[in-house]
C-alpha cells in the first residue's frame, strides 16, 4: 500500500500507525526505505501513538531521521507548511 502511494509521486506521504499495536524491525525497515526513496522530493511523516509503536521508534532513534507525530492532525499541519 505504501509503495502504491509512492508510485504516484506524491509531494507528501503520511503513514498513520495510530491503530497499530506493534511495530517490528521489518516495519521500521519499510519506513526507513520509504523515507529514503521519497525525500527530498516529497515530505514523509509517520503517525505513531502508543507504546507499541512510538517506543520502538524512539529506542532506535528513527524520530531523529523521520518526522514522527502523535496525531494525524499534527502531521497534516506540519506537511502543509
Amino acid at each position: 500500500m505504501i509503495r502504491a502511494a509512492r508510485e504516484k509521486e506524491p509531494t507528501g506521504l503520511i503513514v498513520d500507525l495510530s491503530d497499530a499495536e506493534f511495530l517490528s524491525s521489518a516495519g521500521m525497515h519499510v519506513l526507513v526505505t520509504m523515507h529514503h526513496e521519497l525525500t527530498p522530493a516529497a515530505r514523509f511523516a509517520v503517525v505513531a501513538d502508543g507504546p507499541g509503536i512510538s517506543r520502538p521508534l524512539k529506542i532506535t532513534g528513527l524520530p531523529d531521521v523521520i518526522d514522527v507525530f502523535s496525531t494525524l492532525d499534527a502531521a497534516l499541519r506540519k506537511l502543509a507548511e
